[in-house]
């Protein structure tokens, strides 16, 4: 399965780190500011619209065919099942907590030393 990860500069890092998970499938990382600034944007659409599965940070109407509206639109098409779970949003779920600095804890009421018990 080819499986395309978009976002800022971190999507590289998770796309390796994807494809260290599921060495079978390809896995193919696009940082959309560095799209955008080669001009490359619909090039970078083009070959993420091939993806059956897309992760992605958010990005601005301003990367045209790369922006989060575009891509959901084009693999998630209003009326389609995948169209209300699209817009879910992990934040929703998740919260990241800073109470000293270097610590993070994952989880609404967590404390930072039980969870990580490390410096970032």
């Amino acid at each position: 399965m080819k499986i395309g990860v978009v976002g800022t500069c971190q999507a590289p890092g998770i796309g390796i780190g994807l494809q260290q998970l599921l060495p079978d499938d390809q896995v193919v990382a696009i940082e959309g500011t560095a799209a955008r600034r080669e001009n490359y944007l619909n090039e970078a659409a083009a070959i993420l619209h091939d993806c059956p599965i897309v992760f992605g940070h958010h990005l601005a109407d301003d990367f045209g065919p790369l922006s989060t509206a575009a891509l959901r639109h084009s693999h998630c098409p209003p009326g389609s099942p995948l169209a209300e779970i699209s817009s879910a949003s992990v934040g929703e779920a998740l919260e990241v907590e800073r109470r000293e600095p270097g610590h993070v804890a994952l989880g609404a009421r967590t404390d930072p030393d039980a969870v990580v018990r490390q410096e970032l």
